[in-house]
């Protein structure tokens, strides 16, 4: 696909649109489109950063932004409401339970 400069010996960019990202353990997974029919898989142990091409239309992404702090930052979020939740029905229940010990129930 020269994806490789045989005479720099350097490596070109091939512009594709991201498909899904994945955190698999400790790597990341990045999925993308690269063209009809023509996939590409990285497997990454450190943070993906992902370069915009001018003129072209990123799904879902935020310019300027890495795409796996987004990613973090919204898990780190939903567990932040799971932990929430966790507590505000445990203290409930607590609450539930000693009024049955005192004969309101």
């Amino acid at each position: 696909m020269g994806a490789i400069n045989p005479q720099t010996n350097e490596e070109n960019p091939i512009p594709s649109t991201i498909e899904q990202i994945k955190v698999v353990g400790k790597n990341y997974v990045v999925l993308v489109s690269i063209g009809p029919g023509v996939y590409g898989k990285a497997i990454e142990e450190d943070n993906v950063k992902v370069k915009r091409y001018e003129g072209e239309i990123v799904k879902g992404f935020k310019v300027g932004q890495e795409v796996i702090g987004d990613l973090q930052q919204k898990d780190d979020s939903f567990a932040n409401i799971l932990i929430f939740v966790g507590i505000a029905a445990g203290g409930l229940i607590l609450i539930i339970l000693i009024l049955m010990m005192l004969g309101f129930f």
